[in-house]
């Protein structure tokens, strides 16, 4: 996966000041990612596209960047989240879709995980975080969300049981639990995310401000800060 060296926390508060109106398709180039916005964790997860056995999931190990991508979307510099684990993120043609076609198929539960997302990034700013713990976990639960959360506490499990479609090592698990705890609770789900699908490519998940007028606690200092910052301050890159 590709890095840069100098990412800022706040430039996707551009984009939740201004969310992008956008025909589909529509080219995204992939800048990369910044490891003092996430790092790199330990991921198990059930790998349908490639069985051990005809028709049977086989689960695969891989090391993985937990935390946000940034691309240019439209014209746009933004920070999205990958909903897959373990694919390939880059540059291409991206098409607007719902999550619940996405997650489309018997048994999805796309409503549930749909809520889930939308009560986890309004309950944390958007995804914007100052430190790359948080957005680690966040992306760690993003992944719990769409492979395994069913409504139930007890599906987001970062540990991983049994019948577990995901889990990882290397999340803060007070974090994680504190981002958990919003997800079931609930409290706002309304729709603050956009969903991204390319074929041969990691669909992403932008969150945004549905309400421009309105900007949400701390977005503009966010992206004053973060545009003085970006092309002003070189950050050395983790290898």
């Amino acid at each position: 996966m590709q890095r840069v060296s100098s990412i800022s926390l706040g430039f996707c508060a551009v984009c939740a000041l201004a969310p992008l109106v956008s025909a589909s398709p529509v080219d995204a180039t992939f800048s990369g990612v910044d490891y003092d916005t996430g790092y790199d964790v330990r991921a198990a997860y059930y790998d349908v596209e490639a069985p051990a056995v005809p028709m049977v999931p086989r689960r695969t190990f891989s090391t993985v960047f937990a935390g946000p991508r940034a691309f240019e979307l439209a014209g746009h510099a933004v920070q999205t989240y990958s909903l897959e684990v373990g694919g390939n993120t880059g540059s291409g043609a991206f098409e607007q879709v719902s999550l619940e076609s996405l997650l489309a198929g018997p048994g999805s539960l796309a409503a549930v995980k749909a809520d889930g997302l939308a009560a986890l990034g309004n309950a944390t700013n958007l995804g914007l975080f100052e430190d790359r713990a948080s957005a680690a976990a966040f992306q760690a639960m993003i992944w719990e969300i769409v492979l395994d959360y069913d409504g139930t506490e007890e599906s987001l499990d970062i540990e991983g049981t049994g019948s577990a479609n995901f889990m990882a090592s290397g999340i803060d698990a007070a974090i994680f639990e504190q981002m958990k705890q919003h997800v079931l609770a609930g409290v706002d789900t309304s729709r603050c995310f956009t969903v991204y699908k390319a074929d041969g490519l990691e669909n992403q998940i932008l969150f945004d401000n549905p309400n421009p007028s309105v900007p949400l606690p701390g977005v503009s200092i966010l992206g004053i800060a973060g545009l003085a910052t970006v092309g002003a301050r070189r950050r050395r890159a983790l290898v």
